[in-house]
This record gives structure tokens, sequence and C-alpha cells, in this order.
């Protein structure tokens, strides 16, 4: 059985931190349809710029409403694959707290349980392989998560761009048994 890995280990001053660490499964036999399987913790598949390697990153660091809406990593497991030529991608997880994960980055709700679910597209894509700069493409894509609260808050705060701020976004603790996020991206190259 085929398997990929990775385990990332971060350290802030006084502690250290497990930031990805999970097995991938890309073929499930019988279950092929599903795509691979992911588990352990890592980022959860939603929004572009939460979910893409930070090599492709617009800015040094993820947007603040990005960073205050959207989960960072969790503990969980997913399903997904490209389809349509790899035209169309999906995945389905379900997620909850992850031990040891720093937790500077994502909505900072504790002791829940998230299922997740994102659907991205290239509608336009077109490459030259004489000239390498004439490629188009455009992305686009949706996601959504609920949240089920397991201590019955709900909570949304976020550093400024550099992270070496404090905390300047902070709902606190809301009174909530969950919550519904979705999100829509598109990029133009």
């Amino acid at each position: 059985l085929p398997v990929s890995y990775e385990l990332e280990i971060g350290y802030v001053p006084g502690s250290f931190y497990i930031e990805n660490s999970y097995l991938e499964f890309p073929k499930l036999g019988y279950l092929d349809f599903l795509g691979s399987l992911k588990v352990g913790q890592y980022g959860v598949p939603m929004s572009l710029e939460n979910y893409e390697s930070s090599r492709d990153t617009m800015f040094m660091e993820v947007a603040s409403p990005v960073s205050a809406l959207a989960p960072g990593v969790n503990a969980g497991a997913q399903v997904g694959q490209p389809v349509l030529d790899k035209r169309m991608t999906w995945a389905l997880g379900f997620f909850t707290d992850a031990a040891g994960v720093g937790s500077d980055f994502g909505e900072a709700t504790k002791g829940f349980g998230r299922v997740v679910g994102r659907l991205t597209g290239l509608p336009v894509f077109s490459r030259d392989p004489e000239h390498a700069e004439s490629q188009r493409l455009l992305h686009l894509g949706l996601s959504g998560s609920v949240v089920y609260a397991g201590q019955n808050t709900v909570r949304y705060r976020s550093r400024p761009e550099s992270h070496l701020a404090p905390y300047v976004v902070d709902t606190g603790d809301i009174d909530a048994d969950g919550a519904v996020t979705v999100g829509a991206e598109t990029a133009w190259v």
C-alpha cells in the first residue's frame, strides 16, 4: 500500500510544537472513488490562501481576515481527489483540536468538531509550450466549514499580517453551539 507522510516540528521560545504531521494513502483499493485518505494534523482544506504552500502565497503572511475566520492546523481525516482530467478537485473531512499545535493561526474555538468541504475548478487553462509566459489560468473555488462547539463557545482572533504583534482582532468567547463559515476563492494567472 503506497503512503506519503510529513512531520514538521516548530519551535517558539520556550516550547516545541508539531505543525504538520500526517499519513496520506493515495489509493484506497475498492474505495478508489474516494480518492486519497489523509489522516493526522495538517492545514484544513479551506481558502486558497490558507491551503496553498507558503512558497506560493502572494504576500509574506496570510491576510488577517483569512487568519481569523479560516481554520489553521487541526487534527482529522479527509478524503478527496482531482477529477475531470485534473481540472477540478474536491475534499471532504472531519477535524477536531490538534494536540501540540501552536494557536498562532486560525479560528480559535476550542473543544470542537468540524466538517469541512472544498471544491475547486480550473475553467480556463491554456499554455503554449513555445512561450511559457503565455500561460493563462483561472482558478475558482468554494469551501465551507460547519463547527460544532463542544464547550458552547466560538472564538475568532487574528494578529496583523506580521504575526509579531499581539492579537488585534479578538471576539472573545461567543456563546454558540456552533458556526458556519463559507469562503469563495479566485485566482487569475
